[in-house]
Formats: structure tokens, sequence, C-alpha cells
């Protein structure tokens, strides 16, 4: 027997298999909706392209041959791949399935990004998420390049190869070292107090308008923070602060992140805020996307 031929139609081999289930050419022309010499005249095309008999044709019954039970088996595994490759591809095309690489900074993963996790997950379980915690900038650039679909970030955006949508806006507060003398007192810290204090905070390349709020905060009670060290990550400034290397500005959200014996505390006045956009490529339009963008929506 020859190897199946490329120019064999789905037609052709639906038609195979259904005679060689019914075992009958009337039967099986009844259930394919054609007459019963175009069904023979099908299946001799195909055992003439295959170069064997598929069939052993007797004036009451038909057999499959062993050539015919070895091309039902291989057709009937080549049907099923083929279905499933079409659903594949209808979900892929309708966002149902698929991947998305998504970034994200550490202030979402302990406050909304569960939610738009959960949200998503259950309207979408076919869709596999690829989450990557980085700073904004880096995000951003990745986004720009293709190498993440989308991102939640602390910095404005106002380039047209980009999109996005606020999900998260919310105060800053001072984080304190559990023993620091400003905790004696009760209520928001006055900003000015914090005048003579060393500063903890982020590195300005990885986010230049985050830095500049609190800068902002500082100016308000008139001084320029004293910065004595820097750190990548949340978790590390909250490290310090409980070493005592100095003071940090941070958003609200992280008092959800519990790292040694520090303290979490309003500041007064708090009339400059950080928000969380999350950010994507103008041009990028897939379906799975803007499924994502839609529970980050419902979530914010």
């Amino acid at each position: 027997m020859k190897d199946l031929p490329l120019d064999c139609s789905m037609r052709d081999l639906r038609a195979f298999l259904v005679l060689a289930e019914e075992l009958h050419f009337g039967e099986a022309a009844k259930r394919l909706g054609v007459a019963q010499p175009p069904l023979s005249q099908t299946i001799k095309r195909l055992e003439t392209k295959l170069g064997c008999a598929l069939f052993e044709r007797h004036t009451r019954r038909t057999e499959l041959t062993e050539a015919g039970k070895a091309v039902r088996e291989a057709t009937t595994r080549i049907m099923e791949e083929l279905g499933r490759a079409v659903g594949d591809a209808r979900r892929l095309d309708a966002g149902e399935s698929g991947s998305l690489a998504v970034g994200f900074p550490t202030t979402i993963a302990v406050t909304i990004l569960p939610k738009i996790m959960r949200d998503f997950r259950s309207r979408n379980p076919r869709i596999d998420l690829r989450l990557q915690e980085m700073p904004s900038m880096e995000q951003i650039e990745r986004i720009r390049a293709g190498s993440l679909d989308l991102g939640f970030v602390n910095e404005p955006i106002s380039r047209p190869e980009l999109q996005s949508l606020t999900v998260q806006v919310e105060p800053f507060d001072v984080l304190l070292p559990a023993k620091h003398k400003l905790l004696r007192r009760r209520g928001p810290i006055p900003v000015e107090s914090l005048s003579n204090e060393d500063f903890i905070m982020f590195p300005r390349k990885l986010g230049p308008a985050f830095n500049d709020r609190i800068l902002a905060i500082c100016q308000a009670g008139k001084f320029t923070p004293r910065v004595v060290q820097e750190a990548l990550t949340w978790s590390t400034i909250a490290g310090l602060v409980d070493a005592d290397v100095g003071v940090s500005l941070v958003p609200a959200s992280l008092r959800r992140l519990r790292v040694g014996d520090v303290v979490y505390r309003s500041i007064t006045p708090s009339s400059v805020e950080t928000f969380t956009s999350v950010v994507w490529r103008t041009e990028n339009r897939r379906p799975s996307l803007l499924r994502f963008v839609e529970s980050a929506k419902t979530a914010g």
C-alpha cells in the first residue's frame, strides 16, 4: 500500500470511514446523503490512489480488507487530530485559549492581582497566564518590544503605540521601624516631621514618575529627602527599614506585605497619590488580551 496521498479530499476520507462503519454501500450512501453509484466511484478512486483494495465486495455483504483496516485506523486518527486542531484554532481566534505574558509590580501582587486572576481564570480556563514580576519601566520597554503582552505599571503612559487603563489609585504611607520615635504620636504622621530622616527609595531609572510623586510629598513638607540607600524590591526596602537604615514612603497597599518589625502609618497632607494602570500595545487586538483587560476593569 502506498502512503496516504496528499490529494485525498476530506470528503473522500469521510465517505470511506462511513462505509467502513456500515459495511453496506446503500446504508453508507444514505448517511452521506448521496446516491450509491457516486459513493462507489469515490471508493474506487481512493483505492486507485492508494494502490490497494480497501473492501472485499460480495453479493450480500461488504468487508474491509487488511489494508482497509489499517487505513481505517490511520484515517480515524487523522480526523480526530484535525478536529482537535480546528477546535484549538477556533478557540484561539475567539480568545478562548492560548497564553498571555503579563508583567506586574509587587504592589498589586498583594492587592488587586489575585482578584483579577481569579476572575480571568474562572472565565477563561484554557488561557495560560505567564506572570513576570518586574519594575514599571522594564515592563513598558518589553511591551513595546512585544515580549510582554501587557503589564501593570506605576508610570503615566503618553505614547501613541500604547494604551492604558487605570485600575488602582491609592495614597502613600510612611514605613517606619517599630520603635521609631514618631510612632509615639497617634494618627497620621505630618510630612514635615520626616525632614531629618534618612530615606530608602527605588532607583529613579526604574520609575521616574513614581519617584517624582515622593519628591512632591516631601516638597509639601518643605524639604528634599536625604536618600541614603536604594533598593530594587519592596521587601528589601521593608527589610532595610526594619534594620533602622532609614524610612520610606510606600503605596498604602503594601500594608499587606509583612516583613520584619515595621509599622505603616498614614501621612498628612495626603493629596499626592500613586496609581496602577494596565498597559498594552495599541495594535495588539488579540481577543484573549482584551478579555484580560475586561477582567482588570471589573476588578479595579
